[in-house]
């Protein structure tokens, strides 16, 4: 049987599962390598392809509603037009990706990596950023600089809400499109997002670098401004 046709059983005993209120059955351990494959129309609802590696592959109109796809890599995979409504990305590496006309209903994106992604015609997508907020790395700059107080790189907010890490204040000084972003995304997902740029200094250990990389990343933007 091809890929396709087990893949797309192994869908089917997934649903059957639910309908039993049971467990989703593992993706089977010679499925989980799928790079580059064809799934354009597959009919995988459902399906539990957690810990798979689809990153290039061609899911072009695939239906994946109600898919579990935790932690799944999708990086530069060709997803135009798929039924991802309900689908659960939570941590999914989507850098990239084509999710033109997709539509992402009611889809977890929790700490998923949308870098570069294509969502024109998204539906379900309106809280994702599209594009960097202009200015914003200039002013988390001039927030921490100037009020050093208010930044604490270990949370990504203060219990109290007057002090934020770098990503923290990024999603803050967005507003209320970072409101939307963080509840959708999670704090540095979105923060990556709304900042734009590359290699984002958000761990804790990573203090040192916050400045550094903030002035380097406005002077970008002013750049291209």
């Amino acid at each position: 049987m091809s890929v396709r046709g087990r893949l797309e059983a192994h869908a089917l005993a997934c649903r059957e599962a639910l309908d039993r209120d049971e467990a989703r059955p593992p993706l089977p351990g010679d499925l989980t390598d799928l790079r580059y494959t064809d799934l354009a129309d597959a009919s995988l609802r459902g399906v539990n392809l957690a810990g798979a590696n689809l990153s290039g592959a061609n899911l072009t109109d695939a239906h994946l509603t109600d898919a579990y796809l935790f932690n799944v890599g999708l990086s530069s995979a060709d997803l135009h037009g798929a039924n991802l409504s309900g689908a659960d990305l939570h941590g999914a590496d989507l850098r990239s990706a084509d999710l033109h006309g997709a539509d992402l209903t009611y889809a977890v994106l929790r700490s998923a990596d949308l870098h570069g992604a294509d969502l024109r015609g998204a539906a379900g997508a309106s809280d994702v950023p599209r594009a960097p907020v202009p200015g914003l790395a200039a002013a988390v700059l001039r927030q921490i600089t100037e009020h050093p107080d208010t930044w604490d790189q270990g949370v990504w907010h203060s219990e109290c809400g007057t002090a934020h890490c770098c990503a923290g204040w990024a999603v803050v000084l967005a507003g209320k499109a970072g409101k939307a972003a963080e509840a959708r995304l999670g704090t540095a997902s979105a923060a990556r997002l709304l900042l734009g740029g590359e290699g984002h200094p958000f761990d804790p250990a990573d203090r040192r670098e916050v400045i550094p990389w903030l002035q380097a990343r406005a002077a970008e933007e002013a750049g291209v401004q």
